[in-house]
Protein backbone atom coordinates (compact mmCIF):
# COMPACT_ATOMS: atom_id res chain seq x y z
CA UNK A 1 0.00 0.00 0.00
CA UNK A 2 0.93 3.48 -0.73
CA UNK A 3 -0.03 6.55 1.67
CA UNK A 4 -2.07 9.10 0.31
CA UNK A 5 0.87 11.47 0.40
CA UNK A 6 2.55 9.60 -1.80
CA UNK A 7 0.22 8.82 -4.68
CA UNK A 8 0.48 10.15 -7.94
CA UNK A 9 4.51 10.90 -7.22
CA UNK A 10 5.78 7.26 -9.19
CA UNK A 11 6.21 4.80 -5.81
CA UNK A 12 3.47 2.59 -6.92
CA UNK A 13 5.07 2.17 -10.30
CA UNK A 14 8.92 1.74 -8.75
CA UNK A 15 7.14 -1.03 -6.35
CA UNK A 16 5.66 -3.00 -9.33
CA UNK A 17 8.93 -2.50 -10.75
CA UNK A 18 11.29 -3.76 -7.85
CA UNK A 19 7.80 -6.20 -7.26
CA UNK A 20 8.52 -7.90 -10.99
CA UNK A 21 12.51 -7.47 -10.97
CA UNK A 22 12.72 -9.43 -8.20
CA UNK A 23 9.82 -12.46 -9.05
CA UNK A 24 11.79 -12.73 -12.81
CA UNK A 25 15.08 -13.05 -10.53
CA UNK A 26 13.79 -15.98 -8.63
CA UNK A 27 12.75 -17.54 -11.91
CA UNK A 28 8.42 -16.90 -11.20
CA UNK A 29 6.06 -17.36 -14.31
CA UNK A 30 3.34 -15.34 -12.95
CA UNK A 31 2.90 -11.94 -10.55
CA UNK A 32 -0.82 -12.52 -8.50
CA UNK A 33 -2.35 -9.86 -6.37
CA UNK A 34 -5.78 -9.41 -4.82
CA UNK A 35 -7.44 -5.84 -4.68
CA UNK A 36 -10.44 -4.41 -3.11
CA UNK A 37 -13.12 -3.61 -5.86
CA UNK A 38 -13.35 0.29 -5.80
CA UNK A 39 -9.89 0.73 -5.19
CA UNK A 40 -8.20 3.29 -7.39
CA UNK A 41 -4.86 1.40 -7.69
CA UNK A 42 -6.54 -0.98 -9.53
CA UNK A 43 -6.11 1.53 -12.75
CA UNK A 44 -2.35 1.14 -12.33
CA UNK A 45 -2.16 -2.37 -12.19
CA UNK A 46 -3.96 -2.54 -15.41
CA UNK A 47 -1.43 -0.09 -16.85
CA UNK A 48 1.19 -2.37 -15.42
CA UNK A 49 -0.26 -5.48 -17.19
CA UNK A 50 -2.36 -7.10 -14.99
CA UNK A 51 -5.52 -8.92 -15.54
CA UNK A 52 -8.58 -9.56 -14.08
CA UNK A 53 -10.16 -13.03 -13.94
CA UNK A 54 -13.63 -13.85 -13.33
CA UNK A 55 -13.91 -15.97 -10.46
CA UNK A 56 -16.39 -18.46 -10.25
CA UNK A 57 -19.81 -17.89 -8.09
CA UNK A 58 -18.30 -20.18 -4.83
CA UNK A 59 -15.05 -17.89 -5.33
CA UNK A 60 -17.14 -14.07 -5.31
CA UNK A 61 -18.92 -15.12 -2.19
CA UNK A 62 -15.85 -16.43 -0.32
CA UNK A 63 -13.75 -12.76 -1.43
CA UNK A 64 -16.95 -10.88 -0.50
CA UNK A 65 -16.94 -12.74 2.90
CA UNK A 66 -13.16 -12.19 3.41
CA UNK A 67 -13.52 -8.59 2.47
CA UNK A 68 -16.71 -7.81 4.62
CA UNK A 69 -14.62 -9.79 7.90
CA UNK A 70 -10.87 -8.20 7.55
CA UNK A 71 -12.34 -4.46 6.09
CA UNK A 72 -15.94 -4.31 6.83
CA UNK A 73 -17.84 -2.96 4.02
CA UNK A 74 -15.51 -0.20 2.05
CA UNK A 75 -18.24 0.03 -0.73
CA UNK A 76 -21.62 -0.51 0.92
CA UNK A 77 -23.65 -3.43 1.89
CA UNK A 78 -24.96 -5.70 -1.57
CA UNK A 79 -22.75 -3.11 -4.09
CA UNK A 80 -21.61 -4.43 -6.96
CA UNK A 81 -18.23 -3.04 -6.93
CA UNK A 82 -18.04 -4.67 -3.47
CA UNK A 83 -15.51 -7.12 -3.01
CA UNK A 84 -12.45 -7.95 -4.25
CA UNK A 85 -10.82 -9.84 -6.98
CA UNK A 86 -7.24 -11.55 -8.26
CA UNK A 87 -5.37 -9.52 -10.96
CA UNK A 88 -2.49 -11.64 -12.94
CA UNK A 89 0.44 -10.72 -14.77
CA UNK A 90 2.22 -13.31 -16.89
CA UNK A 91 6.22 -12.84 -16.71
CA UNK A 92 7.02 -15.21 -19.96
Amino acid sequence: AVTSEARGKGVGTKLLNWLEAAARARGDHTLVLSVLRGNPARRLYLRFGFVSKKADPCEEACGAIFVATMFGRPYGCCNPGWGAEDMYKSLA
